[in-house]
């Protein structure tokens, strides 16, 4: 049984976000029961520094990194890997410590959290929302699981 957690800030507003992390969660009860820790937002105003939000967001996340686990920042310039390699990343770190993905807010993750973690890690050169980024980690790992599995869902 993997053990993962999904760290990130506020709660998912979208409710087709809602629905698919639900029915991905469901899917991968038989590998991992995926922790999710939700950071409280920080409240965004018109004349807000992004810079100064993005340190603020660093000390709520930061209190959810561990030395024990293999964190992994989910950012925009971090390694691009396909989903065979993704899933072979999980299956080395199975049974060996937990992981955690950290995901920013609108901003994304202040360099502090980035420098901390283990590896960056990038779904796509495109940019998604910090929203939207919850059902593609959740779908990824997914398909992860079932690569391992040798189901025929990525094929």
């Amino acid at each position: 049984m993997y053990k993962i957690k999904i760290i990130c800030l506020g709660k998912t507003r979208q409710e087709f976000i809602k629905k698919g992390i639900a029915e991905y969660q469901k899917r991968i009860a038989p590998w991992s029961d995926i922790n999710w820790i939700i950071a409280p937002d920080i409240s965004i105003k018109k004349n807000s520094i992004p810079s100064e939000i993005m340190k603020k967001e660093a000390l709520r996340l930061n209190d959810h990194m561990t030395g024990e686990d293999f964190n992994i920042a989910l950012d925009e310039n971090g390694r691009e890997m396909g989903s065979l390699e993704f899933a072979e990343l999980l299956n080395q770190l199975k049974g060996k410590k937990g992981v955690s993905f950290f995901i920013g807010g609108i901003y994304g993750l202040a360099e502090d959290i980035k420098k901390r973690c283990d590896r960056e890690l990038s779904f796509s050169r495109l940019t998604f929302t910090h929203q939207m980024i919850r059902l593609i980690l959740i779908e990824q790992l997914y398909r992860a699981f079932t690569i391992l599995a040798g189901k025929k869902y990525h094929y």
